[in-house]
């Protein structure tokens, strides 16, 4: 139960806390290794740690798993590969990839947006929402200009 909020594990080799009985690497291998074929480090070390493993997932599925506006689990996924790219974090890019293959249904295009998004095959709606993700991630100034150039993709302001 993730109501256990006093998790004490009973080894690094089996993270089950002895309170409730969770394994929260198991849980954890249930979502995302049956979809992406890969467990990331982050997942495995997180699993030891249950009060931060809860507040990393909590808060991911808050961004990702909740209905947004026009977002699709896909174009939240894009929008984390493009900033992880920006930022040089290639563990990140390696993750959201797998992901954004698992949502978009198309591993060439991610493969092709791992290598340069801005010559990818994204419609040019996904360019634009881009953009704007980068110019917020980069702390560029935000204009309105910004909000003009989703609008005419068809964004609107619960979608930036």
């Amino acid at each position: 139960s993730l109501d256990c909020l006093s998790c004490t594990l009973t080894s690094i080799e089996e993270p089950l806390c002895q309170k409730c009985g969770l394994n929260l690497a198991e849980e954890v291998y249930q979502g995302h290794f049956r979809q992406t074929g890969f467990l990331p480090n982050v997942f495995k070390v997180l699993s030891h740690w249950p009060l931060e493993y809860r507040a990393f997932f909590a808060y991911y599925n808050v961004i990702c798993n909740k209905k947004t506006g026009q977002l699709s689990r896909a174009d939240k996924e894009l929008i984390i590969l493009v900033t992880s790219l920006a930022n040089r974090c290639s563990y990140s890019v390696v993750v959201h990839s797998a992901w954004y293959r698992v949502f978009s249904k198309n591993p060439v295009l991610s493969d092709q947006v791992c290598i340069n998004w801005r010559k990818s095959d994204l419609p040019a709606w996904e360019k634009a929402m881009l953009e704007f993700a980068l110019a917020i991630s980069q702390a560029d100034d935000v204009t309105d200009d910004h909000f003009k150039k989703l609008e005419v993709h068809g964004f609107n302001q619960e979608d930036a």
